[in-house]
């Protein structure tokens, strides 16, 4: 369960900390005038590398795109920086009667369940740097079950050779990544759940939340 928040924590993990053998602050300045980005991403059942950029750097976004496969970097300082402001920042919202309604919705509408929280100090203490390259090697091993996906003003025939140099040279095994679920559903049945919580200015708050099985397919996600 530790790993399931700390997984929802490496994409700002990694934007502090550079890639490769470039820090943070590196990077930026070998990035300097120009306009490519990648992010990695993890959802429930998803690793996603976000990339974005102008045309003329989609040669730079793809060289991001093989470093952050090939060699991600997490930096300490860097961590222990970013965990001094997520203390901070929860020691400045965990009083506010919004994230005490947000929290509290989602413990009723999950029953209490440890992998749907709204994220706090007690799921921070649980965090540990040592813990993170595994994890992040664990949502993205290699690029065999990634279907990339380009979109925008792009010519093919700058692309396709691009591609083959950099996707085509990240490491790929033979054994697909799979999922496992989670079983965090909501709970079933009625649920009625009233709190109160001190407020400077007095109000009420109504949350209806409506949960149900329905067909998979594009139309209902959308």
């Amino acid at each position: 369960d530790e790993e399931y928040y700390m997984g929802e924590l490496l994409p700002a993990v990694v934007s502090m900390s550079g890639v490769g053998k470039f820090s943070a602050t590196e990077l930026r300045k070998q990035l300097s005038g120009k306009s490519a980005g990648v992010s990695p991403a993890a959802s429930e059942y998803a690793s996603v590398m976000n990339g974005s950029c102008s045309p003329r750097d989609i040669e730079t976004m793809l060289q991001l795109v093989y470093l952050s496969f090939t060699q991600p970097r997490f930096d300490r300082t860097d961590y222990d920086n970013l965990m001094k402001m997520l203390e901070a920042q929860l020691s400045n919202v965990e009083s506010n009667p919004d994230y005490l309604m947000q929290k509290e919705t989602i413990d009723a509408q999950y029953g209490h369940n440890p992998r749907r929280q709204a994220i706090g100090k007690e799921q921070l203490a649980g965090f540990s740097f040592e813990a993170l390259p595994a994890i992040y090697n664990k949502l993205f091993p290699d690029a065999n079950s990634f279907r990339f996906t380009f979109v925008g003003n792009i010519d093919p025939e700058v692309l396709k050779p691009l591609v083959e140099k950099y996707i085509g040279s990240i490491p790929a095994s033979k054994k697909p990544m799979t999922f496992v679920d989670d079983k965090a559903y909501p709970v079933k049945g009625e649920v009625n759940d009233t709190f109160t919580a001190k407020m400077q200015q007095p109000k009420v708050s109504i949350n209806y939340t409506f949960t149900g099985e329905m067909d998979y397919t594009i139309e209902n996600k959308l």
